[in-house]
């Protein structure tokens, strides 16, 4: 954690400034790197198709209902229905295999709510309040003013935002969540050294929460444990049948 921070800071900023050193990275170079694209590169073109068929699939093909022209081919639309469909090519199916996206959606689906409001009560615990006014008390001693470390968080988005980085940014009520708008940053711009200035800024800033936050994981990790031992007890149930029609 000490080395990410030392680097990235809480990767917001820093990110930003990663992100524009990769788009200055020689594309073709580090694809050569790569020894399948030279493989690729050497096939036939129903050579090629075949092996991109195999990795990726069959692509779906759509008709629009009621068009003047039977048969032709369209991206779908709002008024297309697209029945679930099994996942062709292997990445799909090994993704499909390791990762059972269907069953995680329906399971957020069937406990979502619940499992959000597990997470909200941990941060009204006793114990996550007192270690997080000890937290801010210590940013405060080296001139930080944050209730949390997500306040610190938004007042680098806010910052990113005033020098134009980021555009439309939009804070939950709650803090907890947040989205912007992308904004292209021009090498060598005012903005980039903007964003730099700030990155440096954020990195020192998470050197201090890091020191500040003491046992603040432990403790939160321990708390969120227990609520989940009770929410398991609560729903026992539900989630073993869950588990038997997902086996």
């Amino acid at each position: 954690q000490e080395e990410f921070v030392a680097q990235y800071g809480f990767g917001i900023a820093t990110m930003m400034v990663e992100d524009q050193r990769m788009g200055e990275v020689d594309i073709e170079a580090e694809m050569a790197k790569d020894p399948n694209n030279a493989i690729v590169d050497a096939m036939s073109d129903t050579e090629r198709d075949a092996y991109y068929e195999a990795l990726y699939g069959v692509q779906l093909e759509f008709e629009e209902p009621g068009g003047d022209s039977p048969g032709v081919t369209v991206a779908p639309s709002a008024d297309v229905t697209v029945a679930p469909t099994e996942p062709t090519g292997c990445q799909n199916t090994a993704y499909e295999e390791t990762y059972n996206q269907g069953a995680q959606m329906e399971f957020y689906e069937q406990f979502g709510p619940m499992m959000e409001d597990l997470y909200s009560n941990l941060e009204s615990d006793p114990r996550i309040t007192e270690l997080k006014g000890q937290w801010s008390s210590c940013m405060a001693e080296a001139g930080y003013d944050f209730t949390d470390e997500q306040d610190a968080q938004i007042f680098l988005l806010r910052r990113l935002e005033e020098v134009g980085a980021i555009t439309d940014l939009d804070i939950q009520p709650d803090g907890n969540g947040w989205g912007y708008g992308g904004s292209e940053i021009e090498p060598g711009s005012s903005v980039e050294a903007a964003v730099k200035e700030i990155a440096a800024e954020e990195i020192a800033m998470a050197k201090v929460s890091l020191d500040c936050s003491g046992d603040i994981d432990k403790v939160f990790q321990e708390v969120y444990q227990e609520a989940e031992q009770r929410f398991i007890a609560e729903n026992l149930a539900e989630l073993e049948q869950f588990k038997k029609d997902h086996s």
